[in-house]
């Protein structure tokens, strides 16, 4: 499937380097589900005010509309291009652009649902998976039958609108109460396995996504976990065995990605998933130390792990792809990393997955931190 990527911003708040940023991470949430960009040009709208149909005002939607006739040569099918938006839009906005545009809408939120929806693969996940995508639907039902509501108001009568919408929202709020229930039993199995393991060694691996986290799990490990330059590799917490040098045996976990703005309903039924990382010894916060917008996502993956109630467990940086960094831009990146993280009590690491320059610091530092 091919793809017309819109990126919207409000004007108010625009900054051209976040926004680029923003971009490049739709292109890969897109091809990451499977869908080709065509445009070979970023396509950047601006908006000042909204409108509550369609959320673009008149001349934006002119805007749009005639440059996906400008790209669009082949004169694609209804079925085979989509246009692409980074921000989520109201039921009834969805509909209404899509008879505008005479194309199918997809949304970051959507797109990120699709990735997870291919790539979980342990019944906790599916189950978690599940339960965020009915979430999300139930928190949009109303808008979905706006114009049910528009006939029954204009008639006077208890139309059909109303009835499906009350019957679709139970069926979903049973399934919802269902699958809690499934995910309650899988966190109990969860906390027992966590207090066997209390007197183990557990190093988490967090990060915002496409950091390089799997790939360390698998230098560390010698594993053969997948891993791509993709968003979104890893949807399940996947753990092996180090054994390091003063002969202690630890366990490495490789957590979901973050990212910026990801979904809140995915956020809640992924606790149980990431439910491990409460348990961790030591949390590596892997960072892609080539991204201009490193320090934002720290901050970004530090608000999930508060979230998580993680707050108190000791964690050290690890910034991932040093070996694309000239050695001038590596020695003033430490420099200023240093400084910044030695005053928040944070030991930092720089390595590579690919040449494992620093991986024997770092496995330094587990070798004696783990015999604490």
């Amino acid at each position: 499937m091919k793809g017309f990527l819109v990126s919207v911003f409000d004007s108010k708040s625009f900054n051209m380097n976040n926004s680029l940023e923003i971009d490049d991470e739709m292109r890969l949430l897109s091809e990451s589900a499977g869908i080709e960009i065509i445009n070979p040009e970023r396509f950047i709208v601006k908006y000042r005010n909204i409108n509550p149909k369609t959320f673009f005002t008149k001349g934006k939607i002119e805007q749009i509309n005639n440059y996906l006739q400008q790209i669009d040569q082949q004169n694609l099918k209804e079925d085979e291009l989509v246009i692409v938006f980074n921000i989520d839009f109201s039921p009834t906005q969805i509909r209404n652009c899509e008879q505008i545009f005479e194309r199918k809408i997809i949304t970051k939120t959507q797109l990120i649902y699709q990735i997870f929806l291919e790539r979980a693969s342990s019944k906790p996940a599916k189950i978690q998976l599940e339960l965020a995508n009915l979430k999300y639907m139930k928190s949009r039902l109303a808008g979905s039958y706006e114009n049910f509501d528009r006939i029954r108001g204009g008639i006077g009568l208890k139309g059909p609108g109303e009835t499906k919408l009350e019957v679709d929202r139970r069926t979903i709020s049973k399934k919802i109460k269902q699958l809690e229930e499934e995910l309650e039993k899988i966190e109990k199995h969860l906390l027992l396995q966590a207090k066997n393991r209390e007197d183990k060694f557990i190093f988490s691996l967090v990060g915002y996504t496409n950091a390089g986290k799997t790939s360390l799990l698998n230098l560390l490990t010698k594993a053969n976990q997948y891993s791509d330059n993709a968003l979104f590799t890893t949807v399940n917490v996947k753990s092996r065995q180090l054994f390091l040098e003063n002969g202690r045996k630890i366990i490495v976990s490789d957590t979901i990605g973050f990212i910026r703005q990801l979904p809140i309903h995915l956020v809640e039924s992924f606790k149980t998933t990431l439910l491990e990382i409460k348990y961790s010894s030591l949390i590596g916060i892997v960072v892609d130390s080539t991204s201009s917008f490193y320090k934002e996502h720290i901050e970004i993956v530090e608000d999930m792990l508060n979230i998580l109630k993680c707050e108190n467990i000791n964690k050290i940086i690890i910034f991932n792809k040093i070996d694309l960094l000239s050695e001038n831009q590596l020695e003033n990146f430490k420099l200023a990393n240093d400084f910044l993280f030695k005053n928040r009590d944070k030991e930092v690491f720089y390595i590579s997955t690919k040449t494992k320059q620093g991986i024997n610091l770092l496995l330094n530092y587990l070798n004696s931190i783990s015999k604490l």
